[in-house]
């Protein structure tokens, strides 16, 4: 998240919200929980 914030300028609840609506559209998949929570691209 630090490194998406970093690049993009935008806020944390702001990427929380992208990231979200990514994973429901099945672009991403959402690994781990809490501090340790991490993203990827979704396998086909």
């Amino acid at each position: 998240m630090a490194e998406a914030i970093r690049l993009t300028g935008s806020n944390r609840n702001t990427l929380k919200l992208h990231f979200r609506d990514l994973i429901e559209r099945g672009h991403l998949e959402l690994h781990g929980s809490g501090r340790g929570v991490w993203y990827g691209l979704k396998s086909v």
